[in-house]
């Protein structure tokens, strides 16, 4: 490598380094009055990649691939025609609430349970909303992920992630 250069002496001057450390204070006190030091870490929070947490019922997800891999287990994995469990149930529903644009024409005359069902035009497992009228509507857990993770393309996931 490049040599580097040699370090600095140490020489005692207090004295300047006093007035240099006070010309330092002054230009961030000044910095601070105007709000620029404020600004420039405003800046870099919002640049830095932190992805928003969901909270849905007992369970976070830190990003929508966590999100997609959760429910997407479930869809593959769970018992066909069989009720959620309690946890299962509050994630789902707090999925639909916060997630569905419109959740309440979903929910109807309201929630029975969630089960996953094999779709009755298309075949495939999905997940299913029972209403305590009798009725049943599907639901896409992947347009929840995507409006609960703005900028996240649910299709970007792989499902033999799971």
């Amino acid at each position: 490598g490049a040599s580097e250069p040699a370090p600095p002496v140490p020489v005692d001057d207090s004295a300047a380094a006093a007035t240099e450390k006070r010309a330092r204070d002054d230009d961030d006190s000044h910095a601070l009055e105007h709000g620029e030091i404020a600004d420039d870490v405003a800046k870099r929070v919002k640049t830095e990649d932190a992805p928003s947490v969901v909270k849905l019922g007992p369970k976070t997800f830190a990003h929508g691939d966590d999100m997609m891999r959760y429910f997407g287990t479930i869809r593959v994995r769970a018992t066909l025609n069989q009720d959620f469990n309690e946890y299962e149930r509050d994630v789902v529903e707090q999925c639909l609430v916060q997630g569905h644009e419109d959740s309440a024409s979903k929910f109807g005359a309201g929630l029975k349970a969630f089960q996953i069902r094999n779709h009755p035009e298309y075949g495939t497992r999905c997940f299913m909303l029972l209403r305590v009228d009798g009725t049943m509507e599907d639901f896409s857990y992947r347009k929840c992920c995507a409006r609960l993770f703005p900028g996240y393309d649910p299709s970007t996931f792989r499902a033999e992630d799971l």
